[in-house]
């Protein structure tokens, strides 16, 4: 089956369109997550988008096995679009995660520095005190 040159331009015009659409949204979702904001609404919607591009692939796979004389002829493309959703969305949810953890490891580490520091300076407080006591009782006399 020959499709015309047309026909042939106008997919691959949309194909590009689609394409560059995807990369300015991965930009923007990576940075949102980078920066924090939006981190939580961005990982459970990557989770759904993930399952439902899941879901997609297997519909589309169970059509193709059922009934394969009724099975469309973009449904091998609409199986590998799921693949690719489902994959991308995994990776943007594993990204936001990974984030998530790295912020809650920096806050834990700063409270614990903090709580370090603390107990540093109150144990050169009792030292000082303790210290100068022990040296004035070691002192000699001055006679």
């Amino acid at each position: 089956m020959l499709i015309s040159i047309n026909a042939l331009f106008l997919l691959l015009v949309c194909l590009l369109v689609a394409g560059v659409v995807w990369v300015a949204l991965d930009r923007l979702l990576r940075r949102r997550i980078e920066e924090g904001r939006g981190r939580a609404i961005i990982v459970r919607n990557a989770g759904i988008a993930a399952l439902v591009s899941g879901l997609m692939v297997g519909i589309s796979l169970l059509q193709a096995i059922l009934e394969p004389a009724r099975t469309a002829l973009f449904t091998p493309y609409l199986m590998a679009l799921g693949v690719l959703a489902a994959t991308w969305c995994v990776r943007l949810r594993r990204l936001g995660l990974f984030w998530g953890t790295a912020n809650y490891a920096q806050a834990l580490g700063r409270r614990l520095a903090v709580n370090f520091e603390q107990g540093v300076q109150y144990m050169r407080g009792r030292r000082s005190i303790h210290s100068s006591r022990w040296a004035s009782a070691r002192r000699p006399s001055k006679r």
